[in-house]
């Protein structure tokens, strides 16, 4: 669903598997699109961008800032960019329930956000949609729709 904004959610298994088992540490990326849908804005950029990413309450997110997250520096590149430029949030939030970002200005473009996750605990569990939106203009936003993810015990 959008209006204005897309939004595309994928988790990849870091250890090159399809299927995910507790203990694995996962990849979750949003792609984000974001445009005027109706060309009004005099200029091409949004003030106060809030994206949400709750996470199935088998996963929980990692911080990859801390060290005792356990994770290498090539695994931990969390980042916010567009086509190729860098840049980072003003501010984010890990919760045990997902990740929230904020943004004080992004311009119109293609942009990707990733960041870590481990899984904790096995069964099948619902996900439930993420959003991006303007937090003081929400008529313009992006929603994934949600899904079934399903977590096998560990092999160890």
């Amino acid at each position: 669903m959008s209006r204005g904004f897309s939004l595309n959610k994928s988790i990849e298994n870091l250890n090159g598997s399809k299927e995910i088992r507790v203990g694995d540490v996962l990849r979750i990326t949003l792609e984000i699109g974001l445009f005027d849908p109706d060309k009004t804005r005099q200029q091409d950029s949004y003030q106060y961008l809030a994206l949400e990413d709750r996470v199935p309450a088998g996963i929980v997110p990692m911080n990859a800032d801390l060290k005792t997250e356990g994770v290498t520096e090539e695994q931990s590149s969390s980042s916010f960019s567009a086509e190729g430029n860098q840049f980072f949030p003003n501010y984010t939030e890990f919760r045990d329930n997902g990740v929230r970002v904020f943004k004080d200005t992004a311009w119109n473009g293609l942009y990707r956000y990733s960041y870590l996750a481990r899984a904790v605990m096995e069964g099948e569990f619902w996900m439930v949609g993420s959003r991006i939106s303007l937090m003081y203009d929400p008529e313009l936003y992006g929603r994934t729709q949600g899904s079934v993810v399903k977590i096998l015990p560990s092999t160890y």
